[in-house]
């Protein structure tokens, strides 16, 4: 009988314990957010408190998501709970506010792989694996409208974790729709004319974009936190942009396009890049140097200029050598 009561006791203990470890992280997650997101300070009240309670449930994702990937049953509730406030935020907002744009990369970025690689190499949720080709496209066309509209309506929600975060959201945006090219052109790549490359409304969506970046970021950069990694994420991206834009006159035009102007603003990144990868504030970014050197599109641009460009060659020669050799032998073999 005692040995019964001291195994009743054990159980109830661990249940106490259980119950103790969970209000504790419950609590935990509560004070987080309130305290990163005082509701007072938001031009929405009732909007931001539904996208705080949906952070909350990401808070949750993101311990459970420690034990199980993002499409495992377990995640399901949480991820229905988070999807259902995120909604009733967005559905109280004013139309010339762009909040909801800030808590949908905030919250989906790491699930679904906005703007690169999900949380923890998970790539379960990423879009591109569970989109058809037609959900794919309208993801596109919806991210190209969620720039236009942070960059145009903007929103003063006036915390460190909101202005110090919006250069890298518009950052990620931006690289999303860059990936989602890069996929439209993987589909094509044993083509010898790649069909996003000549479709010119992407080559006018990617220009508008850049100028919507370029706007953002002289305005919010200077704001951002980590910024040794913002200011090389920048020139990484910089550079992503210029080879896309060489890239659509290449395949449009079937010419090498060597007085095109962002070959000289190319190589001053590349050039400005290499430097920073060298200098002690900035030589610890080794993700978005391995990022850029191993870059495949970006490397075939130099290639251009060396063989079909006089002018650049030289220039062209010595950006060369900053890439991986690797890259060369996988080039001849492409061709």
């Amino acid at each position: 009988m005692r040995f019964l009561l001291s195994k009743l006791k054990f159980k109830y203990l661990l249940i106490i314990i259980v119950c103790g470890l969970i209000l504790q992280l419950v609590f935990g997650i509560l004070q987080v957010t309130y305290i990163e997101f005082p509701i007072k300070k938001s031009p929405n009240p009732k909007a931001s408190s539904h996208f705080i309670k949906a952070m909350q449930y990401k808070m949750v994702v993101g311990y459970v998501h420690n034990i199980v990937d993002y499409d495992n049953l377990l995640m399901q509730p949480f991820l229905n709970l988070m999807n259902k406030e995120y909604e009733k935020g967005k559905a109280l907002l004013p139309k010339n506010s762009a909040e909801d744009v800030y808590w949908y990369v905030i919250l989906f970025r790491g699930i679904h792989g906005i703007g690169g690689i999900p949380d923890r190499k998970d790539m379960s949720l990423a879009y591109k694996n569970i989109y058809s080709k037609e959900e794919y496209e309208q993801h596109y066309q919806e991210i190209v409208n969620k720039i236009k509209r942070l960059a145009t309506d903007d929103f003063n929600f006036d915390v460190p974790r909101i202005t110090q975060y919006k250069y890298e959201f518009m950052d990620n945006l931006a690289n999303e729709v860059m990936y989602i090219l890069n996929d439209y052109i993987s589909i094509d790549k044993k083509a010898l004319i790649k069909k996003a490359l000549i479709n010119k409304k992407y080559e006018k969506d990617l220009k508008e974009i850049y100028t919507y970046y370029i706007n953002f970021t002289n305005k919010y950069l200077p704001l951002a936190n980590k910024q040794s990694k913002n200011k090389v994420d920048h020139i990484v991206t910089k550079i992503r942009f210029f080879s896309y834009f060489l890239g659509f006159r290449i395949h449009q035009t079937r010419q090498a396009n060597c007085d095109n102007e962002n070959y000289i603003k190319l190589i001053k990144n590349i050039k400005l890049l290499k430097q920073m990868s060298l200098t002690p504030t900035y030589k610890n970014e080794y993700f978005y140097y391995e990022s850029t050197f191993n870059n495949p599109i970006v490397y075939g641009k130099f290639k251009v200029l060396e063989k079909f460009c006089p002018k650049l060659k030289e220039e062209a020669k010595e950006v060369i050598k900053y890439f991986n050799k690797e890259l060369e032998k996988k080039y001849i073999k492409e061709k």
